[in-house]
């Protein structure tokens, strides 16, 4: 089920168990909520009414919000190990913002994303955060305030996404040969 103008696969879900008046634990629920914070950036992007009304209905079926803050705290070591890819940003024509991670390092899916959406802090179009993720795979993250749709880039390479998000991950090509892309 596929639908590009939802925030998240959570908001789907929490769509479809609200629709089909699904019984819910509180702790799938608090999860749910969760996976909407993260895609939307704590409800500050890509976000509409529908967004919002699935939050309420998740916190009316039990969702913890402290809980939720919770999982988002911040590990110090992961931390710096995405500053170490922001100081690694290349800001190309003034709109597009490129990190390169080192070839011989192996990052988190997670690290890649927060390092693309901490660099649209600099007012640009577009994010991209290159780097390998393990077993010769190379993971794109991609970020924008919707001024550039990155789904589509990224289904140039072989991912997908939407306007503010997208990701592919390339297993043929190194980080610098995805970086040219």
């Amino acid at each position: 089920f596929v639908d590009e103008h939802v925030s998240s696969a959570s908001e789907i879900v929490a769509r479809l168990m609200c629709m089909f008046r699904c019984k819910c634990p509180n702790e799938i629920a608090t999860y749910l909520l969760a996976g909407i914070y993260l895609d939307t950036n704590h409800m500050s992007k890509n976000v509409g009414d529908d967004t919002f009304l699935a939050g309420s209905k998740l916190a009316s079926m039990g969702a913890n919000i402290n809980r939720v803050n919770d999982l988002f705290l911040e590990d110090f070591t992961s931390d710096r190990r995405v500053q170490d890819l922001v100081n690694k940003v290349d800001i190309v024509t003034f709109t597009i913002a490129t990190i390169l991670a080192d070839q011989n390092v192996v990052y988190t899916q997670e690290e890649l994303a927060k390092a693309a959406d901490y660099v649209l802090k600099y007012g640009v179009d577009a994010s991209f955060a290159v780097g390998n993720v393990g077993d010769g795979v190379v993971q794109v993250s991609a970020r924008s305030p919707e001024n550039i749709d990155v789904g589509e880039v990224m289904k140039e390479l072989g991912g997908g996404g939407n306007q503010s998000s997208g990701a592919a991950r390339i297993t043929d090509s190194s980080v610098e040969e995805v970086g040219k892309r």
